[in-house]
C-alpha cells in the first residue's frame, strides 16, 4: 500500500467554496422565513489571535470550542460565517436530508416539523454521526500504522508544534499525522526533525517514533 497526498487541485478549492455558500444561502433563507432546521454554529475561541505560524495555528486551533447543531442560527467562527447550515450532502449526513424535507415542504406549503421535533430528531443524529467520525479517525489511522509497519525502514520529516517535558508534538506532513516523541534536547518551536519509527503497535494504533541524528 502507498500513502498518497491529495492535490492541491483548484476545481477542489471552487467545490468547497460552493458548498460553504451553499450552506450560508440555505441558512439564511431559512432563518429569514422562520424554517427550522439544523444549523452549524461555533463559538469563536476566548481569545481572538491571527496566528502566522505552523506552532501558534496548532496552538490556537486547540482553543476552538466544537462545532454544535441548534435549532437557531449563531455565527460560526471557524467558517467567518453569520447563519449557516450543512445542506449540500444529503445521501450522506441526516442533518441535510432533514434540511433538503423542511424546504421542500416550506416550497410545496406543506406543514413544517416544528422546532422540538427538529431537535429530537438532531440529538438522535448526533449520537450516529459521532460513532461515524470516530470509526472513520480509527480506520484512517489502522491504515497508516500498517503502512508503517510494513515500511519499517521509513523516514520522514515532523515539524515541532508543542513542547511538554521531555516530549514535543510533531506534526508529520506526509503521512497526514501528529505524534508524540520523546526529545535528547529541547527544540525550537517550528523546528524540523528527521524521525523514523521505533515500534508499531497495531492493536492499540499507535506508533513510537525516534529522532534521527
Amino acid at each position: 500500500m502507498a500513502i498518497t497526498p491529495l492535490p492541491a487541485l483548484k476545481s477542489r478549492e471552487m467545490i468547497t467554496d460552493l458548498m460553504l455558500m451553499a450552506g450560508e444561502a440555505v441558512a439564511i433563507y431559512c432563518s429569514d422565513n422562520e424554517i427550522p432546521v439544523p444549523f452549524a454554529t461555533q463559538a469563536p475561541p476566548d481569545t481572538p489571535a491571527s496566528p502566522q505560524d505552523l506552532a501558534a495555528m496548532y496552538a490556537y486551533v486547540r482553543k476552538f470550542k466544537p462545532t454544535q447543531v441548534k435549532t437557531q442560527p449563531e455565527p460560526h467562527s471557524g467558517l467567518g460565517l453569520q447563519r449557516y447550515t450543512r445542506a449540500t450532502s444529503p445521501l450522506r449526513r441526516y442533518s441535510d436530508l432533514l434540511t433538503h424535507q423542511q424546504l421542500r415542504a416550506h416550497l410545496k406549503g406543506e406543514p413544517l416539523l416544528d422546532i422540538h421535533t427538529i431537535s429530537e430528531r438532531i440529538s438522535q443524529a448526533e449520537l450516529g454521526s459521532m460513532s461515524i467520525r470516530k470509526a472513520e479517525r480509527q480506520s484512517n489511522n489502522h491504515w497508516r500504522m500498517v503502512y508503517l509497519r510494513d515500511h519499517p525502514k521509513w523516514q520522514g520529516e515532523g515539524v515541532v508544534v508543542a513542547i511538554e517535558g521531555e516530549r514535543a508534538s510533531v506534526l508529520i506532513p506526509e503521512l497526514a499525522m501528529e505524534a508524540r516523541v520523546r526529545m535528547k534536547s529541547k527544540p525550537a518551536l517550528n523546528s524540523v526533525v528527521k524521525i523514523a519509527p521505533r515500534e508499531v503497535d497495531l492493536p492499540d494504533l499507535a506508533c513510537y517514533f525516534r529522532v534521527l541524528g
